[in-house]
């Protein structure tokens, strides 16, 4: 829903679940230690991809 709204608003939105999560978005092993709170490399994960987008933009 956020996403369909942002599009017709032309914002762009960050959406950091795609890559710690499966299809069903729960998240992958690797990066949450209890299945509910990311790790470590799922913070790194998240800090890189907000970097790339403000890097993007220019901010």
């Amino acid at each position: 829903m956020l996403k369909n709204y942002a599009v017709t608003q032309k914002i762009d939105v960050i959406d950091l679940n795609p890559i710690i999560a499966d299809k069903n978005q729960v998240l992958l092993d690797k990066y949450t230690t209890d299945g509910v709170h990311i790790n470590d490399l799922g913070y790194k994960l998240w800090s890189d991809e907000i970097k790339r987008k403000l890097r993007k933009y220019k901010i």
